[in-house]
Order: C-alpha cells, then sequence, then structure tokens
C-alpha cells in the first residue's frame, strides 16, 4: 500500500493551494464583474509546488526486458490484477506476466509467442497471437485462468493479417485485424460468434473500439460501426487532419473521439454523424476523455487543453513546458478527476504528471524520471505506469472537496 505520509502530504499540498486560488479567483471575478468581461476558458501556467506523487510499489523485471506497448496492446488492468507481457534474453519469444494490483507480487508467468495484444475479461486473461510466416500470419485467440495463467480454450484461429486489435465489453470480445476481418467471440466458448470483412489496404493499421451497444473499425481516415450483433450502422469517412496515430482515438459515453495533426472530431457512435469538430490546428499527440466528467484532455508539443465532450468548447489550457514534447509512446489518461501523461522537463527528462481536470490547476507529480514513458493503464483507483525494465504502480487521491 501506499505509505500514509505520502497521501497526507499531497492531500494537504492540493487543499492550500485550493483555498488560495479560490480567494484570488474571488477577487479576479468582482474585478471582471465591476468591468463588464465575460469569463473565458482558463489560461494556466502554474508556477505552485506540485503535490508529491510516489509509486505504492514497483515491480522489476528481468535485465534487458523489453515491454511489447509501443506497437500492440500487450497490457492490461482489472480490478484486482495487472498483466503485460515482457521479452527478455531468456525469453526472446515473451512471456505473458500477472502482478496483484494490492502487493505488486508476482502472480504468474507463462511462455507466449508474437502477442498482438491482451486483455482482461471477467475472471479470464485473452491473449491474442500470431503465427507462420509474414505472408501469411494466421490470428489465434486463447483464454486463460486468471488465477493461474492456465489456459483454457485454444489457440483458435480467427483471422489472418499481420496486425491485429482487440476490445473487450461485458458480453463479447472483438478482434480487428489489418485485413480487413472484424470478429466477434466468445472466449469461453472458444468460438466465432459473427465476422464481418470491411476495406481495407494491406500493411495498414487498424483499430476496433467496442461498446456494450456497439464496435467501430477504424482504419486510416475510415470508421465503420457494427451493432453488438453483427449488423452493419454505419459507415464515416473521418475528416482530414483527424484521422492520424491510431492510438488517438477512443469511444466514450456513446461517442468515438479522433485525432490528428490539424484537430479533433467527435462522431456518435450510433448513427456515425458528426457532432462536432476542433480543429485548432496544434498537432495533438496525447488523448484522453471521460463520460462522467463530460469532456476530453489532449496534449500537444507543450500544452494540455480540456475540451467539451457535448459541444468541443475549450474549457481550461495549462502550459506544460516548453523544453520538450510529452511522450508520444502514452496516451492521457484521466482516473478520479485527475489526468496524467509524461511532460518533458527542463533537464530534458520524462515524469509523470496528474493534472486536476476541473481546472488544470492542481498537480502531482513523481520526481523520479522515466527513460521512456510508456503506456499509462488505469481502473478506478490504481494507475499503472511502464518504465523499460520496471513497473510502476501509483494509488491515485481524490480530489478534497
Amino acid at each position: 500500500m501506499i505509505a500514509p505520509q505520502t497521501v497526507l502530504n499531497s492531500r494537504s499540498l492540493i487543499l492550500g493551494r485550493r483555498v488560495g486560488r479560490w480567494l484570488a479567483v474571488a477577487i479576479a471575478l468582482t474585478f471582471r464583474v465591476g468591468c463588464g468581461h465575460t469569463p473565458a476558458a482558463t489560461v494556466s501556467n502554474s508556477l505552485a509546488e506540485p503535490a508529491r506523487f510516489e509509486p505504492a510499489w514497483q515491480y522489476e523485471c528481468q535485465p534487458g526486458t523489453i515491454f511489447l506497448l509501443a506497437g500492440s496492446q500487450a497490457a492490461a488492468i482489472g480490478s484486482k490484477s495487472l498483466v503485460f507481457v515482457e521479452v527478455s534474453p531468456l525469453h526472446p519469444s515473451g512471456e505473458v506476466v500477472s502482478v496483484g494490483l494490492e502487493t505488486g507480487r508476482e502472480m504468474w508467468r507463462r511462455p507466449a509467442s508474437s502477442v498482438r495484444a491482451v486483455g482482461e475479461w471477467k475472471r479470464y486473461v485473452v491473449l491474442i497471437e500470431s503465427a507462420g510466416s509474414n505472408n501469411s500470419l494466421s490470428v489465434r485467440v486463447s483464454l486463460l485462468d486468471g488465477t493461474d495463467g492456465r489456459v483454457l480454450k485454444g489457440p483458435v484461429e480467427v483471422g489472418r493479417g499481420q496486425m491485429a486489435d482487440v476490445a473487450m465489453t461485458t458480453g463479447a470480445v472483438y478482434v480487428a485485424t489489418d485485413r480487413g476481418e472484424l470478429i466477434c467471440m466468445d472466449p469461453v466458448a472458444g468460438k466465432v460468434v459473427w465476422r464481418q470483412q470491411v476495406p481495407f489496404t494491406r500493411g495498414q493499421w487498424c483499430r476496433v473500439l467496442a461498446s456494450d451497444e456497439s464496435v467501430v473499425y477504424l482504419a486510416r481516415g475510415l470508421a465503420i460501426a457494427f451493432s453488438s450483433g453483427g449488423e452493419h450502422l454505419w459507415e464515416q469517412l473521418l475528416p482530414e487532419g483527424v484521422s492520424g496515430h491510431p492510438m488517438l482515438a477512443q469511444i466514450e459515453g456513446g461517442v468515438l473521439l479522433t485525432a490528428g495533426n490539424n484537430g479533433i472530431a467527435c462522431i456518435d457512435s450510433r448513427s456515425g454523424s458528426v457532432v462536432w469538430t476542433n480543429l485548432h490546428g496544434e498537432g495533438i499527440r496525447q488523448l484522453g476523455s471521460s463520460a462522467s466528467e463530460g469532456l476530453c484532455v489532449v496534449g500537444t508539443a507543450g500544452k494540455l487543453i480540456a475540451l467539451s465532450l457535448a459541444d468541443g468548447t475549450r474549457r481550461w489550457t495549462r502550459h506544460i513546458g516548453d523544453s520538450g514534447p510529452p511522450s508520444s509512446l502514452a496516451q492521457v489518461v484521466i482516473v478520479r478527476q485527475w489526468a496524467f501523461l509524461y511532460p518533458m522537463e527542463r533537464d530534458r527528462q520524462w515524469r509523470l504528471h496528474g493534472y486536476a481536470t476541473a481546472d488544470g490547476q492542481d498537480e502531482l507529480r513523481d520526481a523520479e524520471p522515466f527513460k521512456v514513458g510508456m503506456p499509462l493503464l488505469s481502473n478506478d483507483r490504481f494507475l499503472v505506469a511502464f518504465d523499460v525494465q520496471a513497473v510502476r504502480c501509483y494509488v491515485v487521491p481524490e480530489i478534497p472537496g
């Protein structure tokens, strides 16, 4: 567990800064109202000292470990455990590792081969692997016992392709391949429920995003949606300039968000209609969203920008340094009213920061730098950060009041 003093320090610093800021805001608003000005979106470059944010535990991997996170979804977080894939000199084909979130202790590990994606589903672990030559790779799905890593079903071949992505809902597992295949699976039965073929260009990236009502196959410049039963719902060409990197897309609260160099677009995931676009021209590198808070947060080279999910208007802007861009491998993760990412600091090193989603002002910071700044994972309590050969797990504090 995280040290009680760490949580106390975080909360007391946050509360102290909030009281001072409320007084300043009250004075500023009094002046503005008296002068007839309309309050605009907040622009912040806070100089307040960030609250100390330390990991509850750190898991050290084997020497020479390489995480497979940059090009695939080779990590997943559940309510009680973390699952990830690591490659080391002792295991060049990779191993799947499960670690308890409360303790940081290894629960199990098992050999893997050419992992494309991994996910936690109910009490199981779903493993997506590939086999064969580069010209004829088969995509296979296996179901593992989440408590000990035993293979319960599979591997079952579901399609072919060099790249694959996976999305999970309460009722199904969806697999997309770069050959335009979208497969709905019941991994407990080890059977394909339905499959659809969509237009594709060989070698392109692909992404699958799913909710309980619909599933979206996303390729460069194109989004195609199906119902949970496999019925074609809609097809939409994405607005120019917002169909960039595949990680710059999320499905949240009934909308599909997709971003690129020119801005961000919001699409109704049920009808395919474009709800709004915000083409501000600031190349987006990170994207995170929260339906419960009604906002999305995007990261650019030196700013963090919060937009309303309802209409795309800007809520606040936070300057996050001018020494270099945030790590492009990690997206913004929103947990307990905090938005987390890795800005580059003046010493040219990435460090983990959290910014309050209400206004971008309150701040958490882990002083220990990261060598790379790899993808972040979270549930409603824990935040997990990967470094080159270590995993750090944080208990995220709630913002007082």
